[in-house]
Formats: C-alpha cells, structure tokens, sequence
C-alpha cells in the first residue's frame, strides 16, 4: 500500500507521519509501521519522515525504531510532563544528532490549539508563547499552528478563523525569523538553563 500511495502523490512538499500519537513497542507493532515507510520509501527514495511519538513531548530517540528511519524531529507543544517548558523539549531535538553528527531540524508539529484547552489553555499568548519557546531552545525549524474551527474544519467560521489573533501574531514572529538567516541559529544553553537568545 505504501509504494502505491508514494506513487500516486510523488512530491518534494510532503513529509510523511507514519506514527501518530503513539509509540509502538519493538516488535511486531513497529515492524507495520516500519514496512510502511520501506513501501514508500521503494517508490519515493528520497520521502522525507517525520513522527509525533506518544504526547506529552516524546521524540524519535525514545523509539530506537523509529530514530533510525526518521528524517526530521517533531514533537508536541506540551513540555515534559505537560508542564509548558517546551524548551527542554527543543533542547533535547537540538542535542539529538543524525550519524553524520549533524542536529536534525526539529519543530513543534502540534503545539496548544488557539481557542480550546487541547493542549493547554487556548490563549493566543500560549500559542505564541510555545513558538518563542521552541525556536529559542533549539527546534529552529519551528511550528504548526491550528486553531479550533480550523482544527474542526467548522463549515460557517472557519474563514474567518484564518485571521485570529494567534494566526496574525504567528505570522509576525515568522516575518522576523524569515528576516533572519534563521537556518544558522544556534541555541545558547538550550533547555537545560532555560531560554536564551540563539545565536548565529
């Protein structure tokens, strides 16, 4: 099914998610998802994967498995233990190093949700907060962002929430970081002293 899948959507804008919420145990569970990214991978060489492990703030590396087969670094919004510190998080993304010892890019895939307690308490200011946060601390690559309506895609507002308040503020910190030559950042201090300005 992968290779078929892979094939028929064949493109360089895709990430493939083959874990979702979930961290399989080593054996049989992690061999599915495994032979799934093979799949892909047979008609698609170059698919680049990505995982959101189990919540609150899992990555890649606490799933041998999946830290060999995967391209990038992504994680929850939540900070260990669902305790906001998504820095420590971000520090630890930075920390982990592909074979060739180079830091993975790393951003938060599902970060609090803008008008609902999914995640934290919905505020525009967490949102935002979260993105700080992890750019600061080390997953340069930064964020996804959702909010409520557009999360359950509500049929009469869910244009109008494309220009919330979280939406046009996560805008402005992306105009700033686009301002920057951001792929250069380097974190000072990481998670485990808090957040402190990157440098570059």
């Amino acid at each position: 099914f992968g290779h078929r899948l892979a094939r028929a959507i064949r493109t360089r804008n895709v990430i493939w998610y083959p874990y979702g919420d979930f961290n399989p145990p080593p054996g049989e569970g992690s061999q599915r998802v495994l032979r799934s990214i093979e799949g892909i991978r047979t008609a698609d060489p170059g698919a680049l994967f990505a995982a959101e492990l189990a919540p609150p703030d899992d990555l890649p590396a606490a799933n041998p498995d999946a830290n060999a087969v995967l391209s990038v670094n992504s994680f929850y919004g939540n900070g260990p233990d669902h305790n906001g510190a998504v820095y420590e998080t971000a520090g630890a993304a930075w920390d982990d190093r592909t074979r060739d010892g180079a830091p993975r890019p790393a951003w938060v895939c599902e970060p609090p949700y803008e008008g609902t307690t999914v995640g934290g308490p919905g505020t525009a200011d967490a949102v935002r907060t979260t993105q700080w946060y992890s750019v600061l601390g080390g997953g340069t690559a930064g964020q996804t962002f959702g909010t409520l309506d557009i999360y359950c895609f509500h049929p009469e507002r869910w244009r109008e929430s494309l220009s919330t308040p979280a939406a046009r503020e996560l805008a402005i910190q992306f105009a700033y970081y686009d301002s920057v030559a951001w792929h250069r950042l380097v974190p000072s201090g990481t998670g485990r002293y808090g957040v402190e300005i990157v440098t570059g």
